[in-house]
C-alpha cells in the first residue's frame, strides 16, 4: 500500500464503503444551497489559482495616464511616459467544519438526518463564504458616515440610512468614473433592520414599479438614487471584538493587541514586538484592524520577520510602542452597519484550482478511521473550501456608509 501523506488525505472527497455518487449529491446540494443565497459575494471576480502556485496571489493594477492637454512642438519628440502600477495581494485560506456521527446514529435513527446534516453544512459553508466577502467589501478606505458625522463614534441612533445619503455616495463614484453594471445601476447589500429604515423613505421605488417580473434578479429588491440594493441577512453590524487573532482554531482565546516596533514607509510594513505563530499570521491575513485608533488594513503577516504589510498607507505614521488592536465597535446601544455601494470591479479573490470543487462534502463512514476507532463507532461528515479569499480592486469603485438602524 502506497504511504499517503497529511497533504494527500486532505484530498480526499471519500472513502472506501461510500460510493462517488453519493457524494457528488452531497456536493451538489451543497453547492445549491450555496450560490443562490450568496448575497454579498455577487458581483465578486473570483478567479482560480492553479495547484502548486503558493497560497499569496499578486494583483497588478495599473495607474492610468493624466489627460495630455499640450500641443505637440514641430520637430521635437516629447519623453515617453512612465508606466506605473500598483500591486496587491491576496492570500488563500482553507475553512471547514465538520459533525461527527456513532454506529448507533445510523442503527437506530428512524429519520435519515445526514440529508438535514449535510443542509446544515451547507448553509454554513455559505454564510461563512458571504461573510468573508462581506468583510473584504467592507474594507475599502471611501467611507460616508451617516447625519453628517465625521466619525463612527459620533454616529447617533437617528443617524440611518437615507436618499441624501445614497445620493453622496453616487456622487463619489461617478467624481472617481466608476462604471455601472450592465444595468444601468450601482449595486448595494442591504439588511432588513436598513432596508426597514429606506423602504420608508418616498424616493424609494420597488421592484414591481421598474421590473418586469421575469428580469427580477435573485434578493432584488428596488432601487433608490441610481442604485439597485440587494437582501441580504449577513449584517455587517460593528460590535466590539476582543482579540485580533487566535491563538488557534480549537480555542476562543487569543492575541487581544500587539505592539508597534518600527515603521517602514517605503514598503508599508509594520514590524511587531511580540511572537507570531503561524495560525495568528493567518488570523491576521486581508485584516482590518486599528492603530492608536487609525485603521489599517493588513494586507498579509510574516510569522517569522514578524512584519505586518498593509495595503493602504495610513494617514498618520504608526510608531514605536503604538497598539494594534481590533476594529472599534460603534458607539454604546446604537446598532451601526455599513452599506456598501459598488461598480463594476470593485471586489474580486481567488479561489483555489479551477475544477469545480473547492467547496467540497467529505464523508468519512464508521469504521474508516483503523486504530483510532478501534469499535468502527465513528464517522464524519464535513465540508471543506480548500482555499479562497477576497479582496478590494479599485477601492475607488466602492463607499462604505456606515449608519445606525431604527429599533
Amino acid at each position: 500500500m502506497p504511504v499517503t501523506t497529511g497533504y494527500d488525505r486532505l484530498n480526499y472527497s471519500y472513502d472506501s464503503g461510500i460510493a462517488p455518487g453519493i457524494v457528488e449529491y452531497h456536493e451538489r446540494r451543497l453547492l445549491k444551497n450555496y450560490f443562490p443565497r450568496a448575497t454579498w459575494a455577487r458581483d465578486v471576480q473570483l478567479r482560480p489559482l492553479p495547484k502548486g502556485n503558493g497560497k499569496r496571489a499578486q494583483f497588478r493594477k495599473m495607474v492610468p495616464f493624466q489627460p495630455s492637454t499640450r500641443p505637440l512642438e514641430e520637430g521635437v519628440t516629447k519623453k515617453g511616459q512612465k508606466i506605473s502600477q500598483t500591486s496587491m495581494y491576496v492570500t488563500l485560506k482553507p475553512y471547514g467544519e465538520h459533525v461527527e456521527f456513532t454506529d448507533e446514529f445510523d442503527l437506530y435513527h428512524l429519520d435519515d438526518l445526514h440529508r438535514e446534516i449535510n443542509s446544515l453544512l451547507g448553509e454554513q459553508a455559505r454564510e461563512s463564504l458571504d461573510i468573508l466577502a462581506r468583510d473584504a467589501k467592507c474594507a475599502g478606505t471611501n467611507v460616508i458616515y451617516a447625519g453628517g458625522r465625521t466619525s463612527r463614534a459620533a454616529l447617533t441612533a437617528n443617524d440611518v440610512l437615507t436618499y441624501d445619503i445614497v445620493r453622496r455616495a453616487v456622487r463619489t463614484l461617478e467624481n472617481n468614473r466608476c462604471p455601472k453594471f450592465s444595468d444601468g445601476y450601482y449595486h448595494a447589500n442591504i439588511d432588513p433592520d436598513t432596508k426597514y429604515d429606506l423602504m420608508k423613505d418616498p424616493m424609494w421605488i420597488d421592484t414591481a414599479k421598474y421590473q418586469d417580473k421575469s428580469q427580477i434578479e435573485k434578493n432584488e429588491i428596488g432601487i433608490i438614487a441610481g442604485v439597485k440594493f440587494f437582501e441580504t441577512t449577513v449584517s455587517k453590524d460593528y460590535q466590539a471584538d476582543e482579540y485580533i487573532a487566535y491563538a488557534d482554531s480549537q480555542t476562543t482565546t487569543g492575541i487581544q493587541s500587539l505592539t508597534v516596533a518600527s515603521w517602514d514607509a517605503d514598503t508599508l510594513t509594520i514590524t511587531v514586538s511580540d511572537t507570531l505563530t503561524e495560525y495568528a499570521a493567518r488570523c491576521l491575513d486581508m485584516k482590518l484592524v486599528e492603530v492608536d485608533g487609525q485603521r489599517i488594513f493588513i494586507e498579509y503577516a510574516d510569522a517569522k520577520t514578524k512584519k505586518l504589510k498593509l495595503r493602504y498607507a495610513p494617514a498618520t505614521a504608526p510608531a514605536a510602542g503604538d497598539s494594534i488592536t481590533p476594529e472599534s465597535a460603534g458607539p454604546s446601544n446604537v446598532s451601526i452597519r455599513a452599506t456598501v455601494i459598488y461598480g463594476v470591479d470593485f471586489c474580486g479573490g481567488i479561489s483555489l484550482d479551477g475544477s469545480g470543487h473547492n467547496v467540497r462534502i467529505i464523508i468519512k463512514p464508521v469504521g474508516s478511521s483503523g486504530s483510532d476507532d478501534p469499535y468502527e463507532q465513528r464517522g464524519t461528515i464535513a465540508y471543506k473550501i480548500r482555499g479562497v479569499g477576497y479582496h478590494i480592486l479599485q477601492d475607488a469603485f466602492g463607499v462604505r456608509v456606515e449608519h445606525a438602524v431604527s429599533a
